[in-house]
């Protein structure tokens, strides 16, 4: 795709289009990949390009010659302005000084930790505990003083410290890539019912691939949620974490002791990622739900398929990976860096259809724009433009064309040696029926790759659909480092999708394996301060659980 946009006057002509259009008509559209403008009117019929019109030359006057006075610009006189010296805040209300009574992360008696910050930032509260030039992020907090800074090249994420409650793939995704990141992540799973995804076939041994592939360079410690000493053990842990990452049904974490109202008791600067199918709210809040059930409400099922499969079912989990994993990270930072100019922690509700409503963005506007629901397949971007589809090659593998530019199908016509189709770029939807049947002929006479040799490195948007085990061969990614692998001390040498994020300073996390369930248990539980005794006698207990080394 050229870096560059064209000048064009594709949405003057639609316009046009527009104004002469029945209602009846199917839907067309003008799309410039280059910009990103799309516009979808009347009968799906491109306009033709505007004819080439001579203008004649137009000569510029020759500027007048007038003489002007020099004129010397008066020498300001130096004016200084009265010393101000600034008005000193009490001393009380300095951060760093002890308060005469105890108080969370030494707020002011009349903080308000109920309402959102963005209401009450500029609050007297707030304004007394922050003075100027001071950042939230220097107060008297007891985590951030105790924590070391980190250099950058340890990773963007380095110093921060993510309690993992997820399970099954969008919220483990999200924190393992915040772990490639330098992010600490501890993944804490309930001994009693673990994350369910270690049981998922198929397997390495006797592990699931799945989990070892979304939880790589996490530490694991088990715990009895139900029990007092294991939310003793949560809040230890949450004392001096940065997030929360759960995805329990609404009010699940409430019930059992450890959720956001909890947890900002013992840790006020605690963010919450609340990661559900359906919110926190609205009435499909307590429905069970996965990524097809996401996916069908959000009308991106409704907008794939064929004429012989009006709808189909995605290859990938669109909802858990978009709508979820990618959406959970964007929360995770954003209240980062919140807390950064408040000082205080929230709660993010996410919810995985809302996520992947965005994806409906340029449909959902095509729609109100003519107020005409168009079957998948007519639409010009999922099968009703010839020149932008998928098409089988004689060896039974397919071939992606994105010539959706004028300049891009021009330029394919000629290496295919078609150049009378070229005009056909331009037509109605049964003429765009009719380009598709030649095509589909057109690509079953030669094998896939040989479709790829003819055109070479030429600017025509077509490239190989590539099998699933094609993937890992491919050269720009192997260039990209999106293919990984690493050691496991029990399953051996693990392939992994990479960090898709390349940053120019950061470093990234260092890669480790995915932990077996409670493997870091002890060691935790030394760091928090338990003493040996006390960790014995919570293993004799059924409290804590750790993998047997």
């Amino acid at each position: 795709m050229a870096s560059q946009p064209e000048p064009s006057d594709r949405v003057a002509e639609v316009a046009a289009a527009q104004k002469n259009s029945n209602a009846d008509d199917q839907p067309a559209v003008a799309a410039d990949a280059d910009t990103g403008v799309t516009v979808l009117i009347g009968e799906y019929a491109p306009p033709a390009p505007p004819p080439e019109i001579d203008l004649p030359e137009i000569k510029p006057e020759a500027p007048l010659e007038v003489d002007l006075p020099e004129i010397k610009p008066e020498v300001p006189q130096e004016v200084k302005s009265p010393k101000v010296k600034p008005k000193r805040p009490p001393a009380e209300d300095l951060p760093g000084r002890k308060p005469k009574e105890p108080r969370p992360n030494n707020l002011p008696a009349d903080a308000d930790l109920e309402t959102p910050h963005f209401l009450r930032r500029n609050s007297r509260a707030t304004r007394q505990w922050l003075p100027p030039k001071q950042s939230a992020r220097d107060g008297n907090n007891a985590a951030t003083k105790s924590r070391p800074k980190k250099s950058p090249a340890q990773g963007a994420l380095s110093g921060i410290k993510i309690l993992d409650l997820t399970r099954l793939y969008p919220g483990p995704l999200a924190t393992m890539m915040m772990a490639d990141m330098g992010a600490e992540v501890i993944k804490i799973e309930d001994m009693i019912s673990p994350d369910t995804m270690r049981t998922y076939p198929p397997y390495h041994g006797d592990m699931s691939a799945g989990y070892l592939a979304v939880n790589r360079s996490k530490r694991s410690i088990a715990l009895k949620f139900n029990e007092e000493r294991g939310r003793e053990v949560f809040f230890r842990l949450a004392r001096d974490a940065d997030i929360v990452i759960e995805q329990f049904r609404p009010g699940v974490l409430d019930k059992i002791g450890i959720g956001y109202t909890e947890a900002i008791k013992t840790n006020p600067r605690i963010i919450y990622i609340s990661l559900t199918g359906y919110g926190q709210t609205g009435p499909y809040a307590q429905k069970a739900g996965h990524d097809v059930n996401y996916l069908g409400y959000s009308g991106v099922t409704g907008t794939t398929g064929t004429e012989q499969s009006p709808s189909v079912l995605s290859g990938v989990q669109i909802a858990d990976v978009a709508g979820g994993a990618y959406m959970a990270i964007i929360a995770a930072l954003s209240a980062i860096w919140a807390r950064e100019n408040t000082g205080v922690g929230q709660r993010v509700d996410v919810s995985m259809l809302d996520g992947v409503m965005p994806l409906m963005t340029l449909q959902l506007a095509q729609y109100w724009a003519t107020n005409q629901a168009v079957p998948p397949w007519q639409m010009p971007l999922s099968g009703g433009w010839a020149s932008y589809g998928i098409y089988l090659c004689r060896d039974g593998r397919y071939v992606s064309l994105g010539a959706l530019e004028a300049k891009f199908w021009k330029k394919f016509c000629q290496l295919i040696d078609k150049p009378q189709w070229e005009e056909r770029y331009y037509g109605d939807s049964k003429a765009q029926a009719a380009l598709k049947a030649d095509l589909t002929r057109m690509f079953l006479e030669r094998d896939r790759d040989e479709w790829l040799r003819l055109v070479g490195r030429a600017d025509v948007c077509l490239t190989p659909v590539l099998g699933i085990d094609e993937i890992e061969h491919d050269p720009h990614l192997q260039a990209r480092n999106m293919i990984v692998d690493h050691d496991h001390p029990i399953y051996g040498r693990l392939k992994t999708i990479g960090m898709p994020l390349k940053f120019s300073h950061a470093g990234k996390g260092e890669v480790k394996p995915a932990p077996m369930l409670g493997d870091d248990t002890i060691a935790i539980m030394q760091e928090l301060g338990y003493s040996e005794s006390e960790i014995r006698e919570m293993q004799k207990k059924r409290i804590i659980f750790t993998t047997p080394k």
